[in-house]
């Protein structure tokens, strides 16, 4: 009976915060947390991502985050891994706060005594998104939520970090890269160089440097500014799908020794060469 009892008043508990989480437009996840030295280590990121997605909630990668969330931050929430691991054990809680760090929700902790990193994170996220079963998610904006866009002198603390948005369909979890040898503090084989947002398309004539990333490769110009996203596809090596400002942008492939971006432009087709140096 006392069980049933504390059951239902966390349900009660749980639902009451995430009616708070309605009045939010966007689950924001960044690519790295700062329990770990690298981006997306052991999918940590692109797990989360997919099981926020499966529920129907509006996630989106720190860097891969719409415009408006530049000008209205608090329309959003940010994702916090919280890691208490230690030697023996794998301990996670996820935290969800608002622009202003005020916790919206938090999840249980996952817990796992799984060796392998991969698995044990995998599990242990896995646990803590059962304190989402039964919630739901149904946006409903504040009134007079946009009345004043932020200020540059508001002080909001969000990690902007590269990042590639996942590509594999919803009913399904994103295959694993490339086999490789992971532990906590393995330094990056090429560093990811950090930016704002992604600009405008290149000009065929800027040489546009390829970065690795998950999934794919990032193109930076000499500032160095991220330019634009090429993703893995599933037409094979040298086909890539281009993300620009967060959003689908054609395709670039590889014809005879150049690099060809081609895309729609109101209704038409335009191919335009990049200059592209892996």
């Amino acid at each position: 009976m006392f069980r049933n009892i504390f059951v239902l008043i966390f349900f009660l508990c749980g639902s009451s915060l995430w009616s708070q989480f309605d009045s939010f437009q966007y689950v924001v996840v960044p690519v790295q947390f700062e329990a770990f030295k690298q981006a997306n280590m052991h999918k940590t990121s692109t797990m989360i991502k997919y099981y926020l997605d499966q529920r129907g909630y509006p996630a989106v990668y720190d860097l891969g985050k719409p415009d408006i969330l530049t000008a209205y931050p608090c329309k959003a929430v940010y994702t916090q891994f919280i890691d208490d691991s230690n030697l023996f054990a794998t301990r996670v809680i996820l935290r969800f706060v608002d622009c202003e760090g005020k916790i919206v929700f938090e999840t249980t902790q996952g817990y796992s005594k799984e060796k392998e990193f991969k698995k044990a994170y995998k599990e242990v996220i896995e646990q803590a998104f059962t304190s989402f079963d039964g919630l739901s998610y149904s946006y409903s904006p504040p009134a007079a939520s946009e009345a004043t866009p932020i200020s540059e002198e508001t002080d909001v603390e969000v990690a902007v970090t590269p990042v590639a948005e996942a590509t594999a369909p919803a009913t399904q979890m994103p295959e694993e890269p490339a086999a490789s040898s992971e532990s906590p503090a393995a330094p990056t084989e090429t560093p990811v160089v950090p930016a704002e947002t992604p600009a405008a398309e290149p000009a065929a004539s800027e040489v546009l440097y390829a970065q690795p990333i998950e999934g794919g490769f990032q193109l930076v110009d000499s500032d160095p500014k991220i330019r634009m996203l090429l993703m893995e596809s599933s037409r094979g090596e040298g086909v890539y799908m281009a993300v620009v400002d967060g959003n689908s942008a054609g395709t670039v492939y590889r014809e005879g020794d150049a690099w060809i971006h081609e895309y729609f432009k109101e209704g038409k087709v335009v191919r335009s060469s990049l200059t592209i140096k892996f």
